[in-house]
């Protein structure tokens, strides 16, 4: 649905070999009409890129949105981090306003992201996330039994705001290693 503005590497690299193989023969054979479909065939590859880097899709959005919460994590930024959760959802607000202070993230990496899932036949659209992320952190307290370095599969699910921006409205994870510090969401 949105292939071209997800993506413009196959039009890009057409126009380029159209490009190029217009302007060699013409350079070869001095034909005017060949100069004319290069200059086309560059303008148009020139156009479908400034389009795709100017246009930013619900995907794509989501994308960015999982690693500046990621980030938020990592620099231990509870404001940040709240920004990104849907303020009706009380629970997971209490859940970080809760745990996070008793936790030191020391980094949060993002892999594995699969293409985020958007619905937009809802009303607010919502979006299905899948991620596998690795987690180093120090628990201040041990009954938290957070301490080292753990491998997660989280999964988001993303509200939209009316004013467009997407939040977490709820998530789950479970634990890729057993051995790892985190346990199941």
């Amino acid at each position: 649905m949105y292939y071209l503005t997800e993506n413009a590497f196959h039009p890009m690299m057409f126009g380029i070999v159209v490009t190029f193989a217009c302007g060699s023969l013409w350079f070869i054979l001095r034909k005017r009409l060949l100069l004319i479909i290069a200059l086309i065939a560059l303008f148009c590859t020139i156009a479908v890129v400034v389009t795709e880097q100017a246009i930013v899709t619900d995907s794509e959005q989501l994308v960015i949105e999982v690693n500046r919460i990621a980030n938020a994590i990592s620099d231990n930024d509870m404001a940040e981090v709240l920004s990104c959760i849907n303020p009706a959802n009380s629970q997971i607000v209490s859940e970080v306003k809760g745990q996070m202070p008793r936790i030191d993230f020391k980094s949060v990496s993002v892999f594995g992201l699969t293409p985020p899932q958007v619905n937009s036949d809802t009303e607010p659209p919502t979006a299905k996330v899948s991620f596998t992320s690795r987690i180093s952190a120090d628990g201040s307290s041990s009954r938290f039994g957070v301490s080292g370095t753990g491998v997660v599969r989280v999964n988001l699910d993303y509200i939209k705001t009316p004013a467009g921006q997407w939040q977490i409205n709820s998530y789950n994870y479970d634990r890729v290693r057993p051995n790892d510090f985190m346990g199941g969401g």
